[in-house]
């Protein structure tokens, strides 16, 4: 009797055990990204998910991603964040929202141990703000390199397999390679970024200022002026805004440069290596090629203003920050996951070990991205104001662009704000 007793209670128990799904979790986790130009990337999280949960018994787990448009980003991020209604994990710049806006939740040690042995040099400040590993980096090929168009050098007696390797050279390129029409340029030598958000062209402009050797501020991230507003500084952004007012190689008229080199109207242009993808998908038929960087004291060197990494938010449930980290340690250490999703989204990856995969080796840019993480780590601004900061950079390199003012003048009083801003902090 004791024994038919105990059999009862074991299969009640398995009963209730099978019919509660063994205990299972069930989380479905939020993700905001303003990346929505690249849309392969950010909703494969869904199906990363999806793959995450076959594997796990124990949770019921998936990631519903939403597309928030970079023109509004930062105001509606604030607004959720500071509402405590943010996502559950997110794409952006770690020093904003783990160091301006205090939002990000650390990552776990393990996990940051695990990523720094696989990241490689480019991508490995992403995700850390004040030495602290908060998210993982996006992308591996996130700075610019130089694009040009191959069936415009040839037009132009220029050969493509020659780019320009000085700034001087890029210069007399540009001439031949600029054409006019009533007065008014209709292909531009060089695609100049003049529209849109002030980061963006304060971001576009930075090759040039490391270049000539300058920075924009100490590498405390405390003070701009005697960096911002250096001889070598003043030199570069006059060369910069020479490019639209004297030498009449760009354009502030006609469109900006990625869909300006896209439609086949400009013959140089900088940006980072997800353009090779979107050319792939929206300008199928251009003959391009991509070179690193040219050089003019020094090289112009790999490094972004916009580090975008995937982060957690400190305010989501313990529950879903548990299984977001699971997930997450998960994903890094799987190669095959990973694969998928940067093959997925034609971009160069961030880990070394998916790099070995013979398939980046054919990319237009492959060459070019080898020789720029092999040579100079170029000058980067992750303090908690960027976002700030650059817009006043950019404000400054308008005003030059547009023949406003000198760039000494722009430069120095650009240096008294970023000043006035960088104490705040």
């Amino acid at each position: 009797m004791q024994n038919l007793k105990l059999w009862t209670v074991i299969l009640s128990g398995l009963f209730l055990f099978a019919n509660t799904g063994f205990a299972q979790d069930t989380v479905q986790i939020n993700h905001w990204t303003h990346w929505c130009s690249n849309s392969d990337y950010e909703k494969f999280w869904e199906k990363v998910a999806a793959q995450f949960n076959q594997e796990r018994a124990d949770v019921d787990f998936s990631i519903k991603v939403t597309c928030v448009p970079y023109e509004g980003f930062i105001a509606k991020y604030t607004a959720a964040f500071t509402a405590k209604k943010g996502p559950d994990m997110f794409n952006g710049m770690t020093h904003s929202w783990a160091g301006q806006f205090k939002v990000a939740d650390p990552m776990p040690k393990p996990l940051a141990e695990k990523l720094a042995k696989g990241a490689i040099p480019s991508s490995l400040k992403s995700g850390i703000h004040d030495g602290v590993r908060y998210g993982f980096p996006v992308e591996g090929g996130n700075f610019m390199m130089m694009f040009i168009n191959a069936d415009l050098f040839k037009a132009a007696g220029l050969d493509p397999d020659r780019p320009p390797r000085t700034y001087a050279e890029l210069l007399a390129y540009a001439k031949k390679l600029t054409i006019y029409k009533g007065g008014k340029i209709i292909q531009a030598g060089y695609a100049i970024r003049y529209k849109g958000h002030p980061l963006g062209i304060a971001d576009k402009s930075a090759p040039f200022f490391h270049a000539w050797g300058a920075r924009w501020m100490d590498e405390r991230g405390r003070k701009a002026s005697g960096y911002l507003n250096s001889p070598r500084a003043v030199e570069a952004l006059q060369f910069y805004g020479d490019l639209v007012q004297k030498h009449k190689v760009s354009s502030v008229e006609i469109d900006n440069p990625a869909a300006l080199f896209g439609q086949g109207l400009a013959g140089i242009m900088y940006r980072e290596s997800w353009y090779t993808g979107w050319l792939k998908k929206n300008a199928p038929n251009l003959n391009f090629k991509v070179y690193p960087l040219p050089a003019k004291l020094e090289e112009s060197g790999y490094s972004n203003n916009f580090p975008w990494a995937i982060m957690v938010n400190k305010d989501a449930s313990e529950k879903k920050k548990k299984w977001l980290w699971e997930f997450f340690d998960w994903y890094v250490s799987n190669e095959s996951i990973r694969s998928q999703h940067y093959l997925a989204a034609n971009i160069i990856p961030p880990f070394f070990d998916l790099l070995k995969d013979p398939i980046y080796a054919t990319r237009p840019d492959s060459d070019a991205f080898g020789k720029m993480i092999r040579g100079r780590a170029a000058p980067t601004y992750y303090v908690p104001p960027a976002k700030e900061f650059l817009f006043i950079v950019g404000e400054a390199i308008l005003e030059v662009m547009y023949g406003k003012a000198d760039a000494k003048t722009a430069l120095d009083k650009a240096a008294v704000k970023a000043d006035k801003l960088l104490a705040k902090y």
